[in-house]
């Protein structure tokens, strides 16, 4: 969902962030790597 949103804005970047919950926050931490590799933009993650 992250990639098709930031492809549809034509973001110039996606930022992600680390989170100690657990729930959807939490997963992005497991989901990082298949962000970076599948945006259509750089990202940082902070």
């Amino acid at each position: 969902m992250l990639t098709e949103e930031t492809r549809r804005l034509q973001a110039d970047v996606l930022v992600i962030g680390r989170s100690p919950q657990s729930g959807v926050l939490g997963r992005l931490r497991d989901l990082s790597y298949a962000i970076v590799r599948d945006a259509p933009c750089p990202v940082l993650s902070v």
